[in-house]
């Protein structure tokens, strides 16, 4: 059986480190950037162009990891049943939209059912 501590340690070396860099301990409750982000995503200033969709994962305990999906999350009917289908919390403002989505390991499998209906995701 896998502790929260070691489930971090896995996506800390998988990602090289927490989202902010600042974090070096496993013990602190950082996420994890995981998504793709290259250089060709960033606009001059640094900054992640507003129709990139961040993706950050979030160690809730050992077998529990919250994905967070933020900016531009791709939207469709698909997509939206996909979120109803399966519990993910969508949250959306006059500057964001976000959807949240707990990974367990019984519910694992489906999100490559999600990865399809986000397209084009590989």
């Amino acid at each position: 059986m896998t502790t929260k501590l070691e489930l971090k340690g896995l996506l800390f070396d998988a990602y090289d480190g927490f989202a902010d860099k600042r974090y070096k301990k496993l013990e602190k409750d950082a996420s994890f950037i995981v998504d793709d982000r290259r250089q060709g995503d960033h606009d001059t200033r640094g900054q992640l162009f507003l129709w990139f969709c961040q993706m950050f994962a979030y160690v809730e305990d050992a077998n529990t990891v919250r994905l967070s999906l933020i900016g531009g999350v791709p939207q469709s009917d698909a997509v939206s049943q996909w979120y109803a289908e399966h519990g993910a919390e969508e949250q959306s403002s006059s500057i964001n939209y976000t959807v949240e989505i707990d990974l367990t390991p019984d519910n694992l499998g489906v999100s490559e059912a999600l990865c399809m209906r986000l397209s084009p995701c590989r």
